[in-house]
């Protein structure tokens, strides 16, 4: 039989190996609520039927992983005499009271997680609003009005590269007026996605094919009136266009066109 004596009260107690492996033999003394380790106090007594040693045993829940305890009640050793035949040892339950609840904190640490979530998604979503409005245009008048309210702009994406010139021309208006031209050309959107008109970059060559000049046409100057600019250049969308332009004095013998 094991006993274990509480440092504190001086209280004996009895133990089973199975009640030391629970809690790494932390116990809890009965009589004085005093925690101890019972390994460091524990001593073998010969087990007979004069000397008995009554005790309970009651696991109690760990607060945390590193402070585990259970509690075991004030017994009294007999020596010399007789238990009583009809002595059983009575059911206790647990311990309850000493370990307050963990909801609240709990409950607190999610909203807290929730909300960081929240937060991060919104930045995420302001940052890139011009690609979720692309990908998904049915959101598009939410986040123009959230916009309105932080005073930003819903763009659709600029994306020249997803975007092709299918034919362009470039001539003379008339054979005797060598100052007026006119720029031909059809532009398509290869991409699934909605995306912003693009700006067209005109270089004019001479005869050396050495830029004389340069102009950067935006999309307000070529986009049909019947066409809304801010509905943006629609998905496998084409559009075509002809422009009229001023050469002031450059005598032009060739073109370059990009897409900007």
């Amino acid at each position: 039989m094991l006993i274990t004596t509480c440092p504190h009260c001086q209280t004996s107690f009895k133990v089973t190996p199975e009640q030391l492996a629970l809690y790494q033999g932390k116990v809890q003394c009965g009589s004085c609520t005093h925690i101890f380790v019972a390994f460091d106090y524990l001593v073998s007594v010969e087990n007979s039927p004069a000397t008995e040693v009554i005790s309970t045993a009651i696991p109690t829940p760990p607060q945390t992983t590193d402070n585990v305890t259970f509690a075991i009640e004030e017994i009294e050793i007999i020596v010399d005499e007789e238990l009583p035949p009809d002595f059983t040892e009575p059911d206790l339950p647990f311990i309850e009271d000493d370990f307050p609840p963990q909801r609240p904190k709990i409950l607190l640490q999610s909203a807290f997680c929730f909300f960081l979530i929240v937060l991060l998604s919104g930045q995420a979503i302001f940052y890139w609003r011009s690609e979720v409005s692309s990908q998904f245009p049915e959101y598009r008048p939410y986040l123009k009005e959230g916009c309105r309210w932080l005073r930003c702009s819903v763009e659709w994406p600029r994306k020249p590269d997803l975007l092709a010139i299918v034919n362009s021309d470039f001539r003379l208006v008339g054979a005797e007026d060598l100052q007026r031209a006119e720029l031909i050309f059809q532009i398509r959107n290869r991409s699934n996605k909605q995306l912003a008109y693009p700006r067209l970059e005109l270089s004019l060559l001479d005869n050396q094919q050495a830029v004389v000049g340069r102009r950067l046409i935006e999309a307000e100057q070529y986009v049909p009136s019947d066409r809304k600019i801010d509905a943006g250049f629609a998905s496998r969308q084409e559009l075509s266009a002809t422009l009229r332009l001023d050469l002031s004095g450059l005598t032009v013998s060739g073109y370059q066109l990009y897409l900007r």
